[in-house]
């Protein structure tokens, strides 16, 4: 998904970005119970912080490293 939409520079400090995705979907027919999201940050990003949903359990939430074809150091 393309993150012009989503992904924003807090003005105030220019080194922090903020990625807003609703968890809904644009069908209105289909009907889901359980997904999975998946969110790959850039390489070397750091001090993360999750603001969830209050219907969000916090501990489905798993977080590890991705490692893509050419990631040494792997991905948030």
């Amino acid at each position: 998904m393309p993150t012009e939409y989503h992904l924003f520079q807090e003005k105030k400090s220019p080194s922090l970005y903020i990625l807003e995705v609703d968890f809904m979907h644009a069908f209105d027919k289909s009907i889901t119970e359980d997904y999975v999201v998946k969110i790959i940050l850039p390489e070397g990003a750091t001090n993360i912080k999750l603001e969830l949903a209050s219907d969000i359990n916090p501990d489905s939430i798993e977080m590890g490293k991705y490692f893509g074809t050419l990631d040494y150091f792997g991905r948030p």
